[in-house]
């Protein structure tokens, strides 16, 4: 049997409410749960220790969730914290980031961690984010 199943795109996903949050994974659109509090206090502890030492030596940038990466167009996430360097600024748009960043960060919730160790790492090494 053959599956027929409708792949979204990124133009798909630019249509979703801006009232839930949504991850574009192999063209599937997954909503994505608001964040426990130690989540957010584990992601707050590292967002502020990560960009002392960015600023501090000048490296790049650093965002945090929801920030859209666009790896392709089938592939839209939002990682908990990611950093772009100044040698691949050229990702950064006004929207978005189109494109692997230097390095991703995501905090597991028991919501999301089986997707995050199996179908966002295989995206992330996919597209180029490194180990």
């Amino acid at each position: 049997m053959i599956s027929l199943q409708t792949k979204l795109t990124y133009a798909d996903y630019l249509k979703t409410s801006d009232d839930e949050r949504y991850e574009l994974l192999n063209g599937e659109l997954v909503m994505t749960p608001a964040p426990l509090l130690y989540h957010q206090h584990v992601l707050l502890k590292l967002l502020v220790k990560m960009a002392a030492l960015v600023d501090e030596r000048n490296l790049g940038d650093i965002y945090f969730a929801p920030t859209d990466v666009a790896l392709s167009d089938m592939d839209v996430v939002q990682p908990d914290l990611l950093f772009v360097s100044n040698e691949r600024n050229h990702i950064l748009t006004r929207e978005n980031i189109q494109g692997a960043p230097d390095l991703v960060v995501e905090v597991l919730s028991p919501a999301t961690a089986e997707r995050d160790r199996t179908l966002k790492l295989d995206l992330y090494a996919r597209h180029g984010v490194h180990e």
